[in-house]
């Protein structure tokens, strides 16, 4: 393994620069993380972060050495908050049950008290839209949609997940981020008793419980 560069090879370095190691590669992350979620992932410069953490940009090169993607992601799980983790959890559940799961795996995490900074950014990131770049999205793809991919099977399968998914991301949005009432003070059992036989539904069609909406309403448009 190469060693880190020294402190001072890309500029002279000031007095009070953190030792580099591990506590170097954690003030790193805690600085993107505040530099994410004050200016968004595209506004996000990795000498920013470096300024920020009190370190030269080369020891952020030589921790992240690819680039934001990477420093993005170690922001998400160097605080516990997985959602690689959280998906291959409740993927490895019944299949039958994995609507209400996930949802109660998802207000479980964001309602952490160490977490909501964490989770504020990858919701923030992800609702943005076009500040969400081909990296991260394959970060979510690998490690949330392909480890919920196996469990779910029949037509269309990448399609409900997908739904299923943009559900979620929609409950997160109006519960933290617009805080729309009642549903930002409900308890998490009562979002999780409404909201995941829903979810279920996009998991398991042919067992959707009779509390489910119907699949297509007789109404609906043709199209």
């Amino acid at each position: 393994m190469v060693d880190p560069p020294a402190d001072d090879a890309a500029e002279p370095r000031p007095r009070g620069r953190r030792a580099r190691g591990q506590d170097t590669r954690r003030a790193i992350v805690d600085a993107a993380r505040t530099e994410f979620l004050e200016h968004g992932y595209s506004a996000a410069s990795m000498r920013a972060v470096a300024r920020r953490a009190g370190v030269d940009p080369a020891l952020v090169r030589y921790w992240f050495p690819q680039g934001r993607s990477a420093l993005f992601a170690a922001t998400l799980t160097d605080t516990g908050i997985d959602p690689g983790r959280i998906a291959a959890s409740v993927a490895s559940g019944p299949v039958e049950t994995m609507g209400p799961r996930l949802v109660a795996a998802i207000l479980a995490a964001w309602e952490r008290p160490d977490a909501q900074e964490t989770m504020a950014l990858l919701l923030r990131t992800i609702a943005t839209g076009l500040d969400v770049p081909a990296a991260i999205r394959d970060y979510l793809m690998r490690e949330v949609f392909a480890r919920v991919r196996p469990a779910v099977s029949g037509p269309d399968a990448d399609l409900r997940i997908n739904l299923a998914m943009s559900h979620v991301v929609g409950l997160m949005v109006a519960r933290y981020l617009v805080r729309l009432e009642p549903l930002a003070s409900a308890p998490a059992a009562q979002v999780v008793a409404e909201v995941g036989p829903v979810l279920q539904r996009y998991f398991t069609p042919d067992a959707c419980p009779d509390a489910c909406p119907d699949a297509v309403p007789d109404d609906a448009p043709d199209g």
